[in-house]
């Protein structure tokens, strides 16, 4: 079955800055809401890498790996081990996609610190790197432990099958239509729908349609089945 949450309902709930509001999980990852105004003491995680995502308003990502203004539909990374803080000025909502708490501390992939100047934050607008993309032809954008960000761009009707594994669908501009055994749904804009694995689906967007995508990243390797 579908999962879907309003983007936009949810933001207009908050209201204590830096309280998470966990919207989807995908395997061991969830993608959070949160309210930034004011400013977050300097902190690291050690554990977990972060995406940011500005749904609505600016915000000001520092780091010992670089600085950034972050507007809506621009995101950013920030890897585990990295000294950072979020500020704004103006009431500014953010998507969070990051593990879930020390639920990865099993496989001792810490990350004590780093070095200042060893790697730098990159931001993305996912809207601008859309442009120009044929439908239906995901683009890698970000990294976020096993999981990669992907702009698409959906026009026009997909070829049917089963997903090979769970992920998050978050649409930025248009609407899409979804087709599966049990009917049909559609996703519009500002909707962050969970679609698990092995769900047979077909989609359908009469105009263009931007999407961010998050999904685990495909392994490599090995002679498992």
């Amino acid at each position: 079955m579908i999962q879907k949450v309003d983007l936009t309902a949810v933001a207009e709930k908050l209201t204590e800055p830096y309280m998470l509001v966990e919207l989807a999980q995908v395997e061991e990852f969830a993608a959070r809401l949160f309210l930034c105004k004011g400013g977050i003491a300097w902190h690291k995680h050690i554990d977990e890498d972060e995406l940011f995502f500005v749904y609505e308003g600016e915000i000001s990502l520092e780091s010992e790996w670089g600085n950034h203004t972050l507007r809506a539909g621009e995101l950013a990374v920030v890897p585990k081990g990295v000294t950072h803080r979020s500020t704004s000025s103006i009431r500014s909502v953010v998507l969070l996609f990051e593990r879930r708490l020390f639920s990865d501390r099993q496989d001792g992939k810490r990350r004590l610190f780093v070095l200042r100047g060893q790697g730098t934050l990159d931001k993305v607008s996912v809207k601008e790197a859309a442009e120009g993309l044929a439908p239906f032809s995901p683009l890698d954008l970000a990294s976020v432990d096993g999981f990669v960000a992907k702009a698409v761009v959906y026009q026009g009707r997909s070829d049917g099958g089963r997903n090979p594994q769970t992920f998050l669908l978050f649409l930025l501009e248009g609407e899409v239509e979804l087709e599966t055994d049990e009917g049909r749904a559609k996703i519009k804009c500002g909707e962050i729908a969970r679609m698990p694995k092995g769900l047979s689906h077909r989609l359908l967007a009469e105009e263009r349609a931007v999407a961010l995508l998050l999904s685990r990243k495909p392994r490599t390797g090995g002679g498992g089945g």
